[in-house]
């Protein structure tokens, strides 16, 4: 597989996508908190519903991670692979309220056939089936914006930091919020 032809990017082009990655950090934690809060209500416990959302996230985040190296890898301009990315994220993440409406009726009916002990995997299957792919999508961006930015190979622990940091950064803004 051929690499991606090396581009160096305008300073303004970088810190505007740095821009980016902190608002993409900043709306992925506000839509963990906010499907924390719906998943608490579909179990009817925060502790099992906020359990169950940190597995498919952290799934989904190693998931997408590995999937987005091999893509940044491919003859593919991985900056422009992050945009497509980001913006499926974004139209996933909005289409979330109708998608758990939608579930919902037919979760409940799972439910009822299930025992007691195991009535809890109706909800727990919408949810991975809900946000998996999302979460999924989300893991890629790291390594597409890695790929995009990066400088030489003897720079990559560095801009590795500085990309997870900046991208942390707007995760703890977005909780904020």
């Amino acid at each position: 597989m051929a690499a991606a032809r090396r581009v160096v990017l305008p300073r303004r082009f970088v810190l505007l996508s740095l821009v980016c990655l902190t608002a993409s950090g900043s709306a992925g934690l506000i839509a963990e908190v906010v499907w924390s809060r719906v998943l608490a209500a579909m179990f009817g416990s925060a502790l099992t519903g906020t359990g169950l959302l940190l597995a498919i996230f952290m799934a989904g985040l190693g998931v997408g991670a590995a999937i987005g190296g091999r893509v940044a890898r491919r003859n593919v301009p991985p900056l422009a692979a992050f945009g497509v990315v980001e913006v499926c994220v974004g139209l996933l993440v909005f289409a979330t309220p109708a998608l758990f409406r939608l579930a919902a009726p037919r979760t409940i009916l799972f439910e009822r056939h299930l025992s007691d002990a195991m009535a809890p995997l109706a909800p727990a299957l919408a949810s991975i089936v809900i946000l998996g792919p999302i979460v999924i999508l989300m893991g890629m961006t790291f390594p597409l914006f890695l790929a995009g930015i990066r400088g030489e190979k003897e720079s990559l622990g560095s801009d590795a930091g500085w990309v997870y940091g900046i991208n942390t950064f707007g995760a703890v803004a977005g909780t904020l919020l």
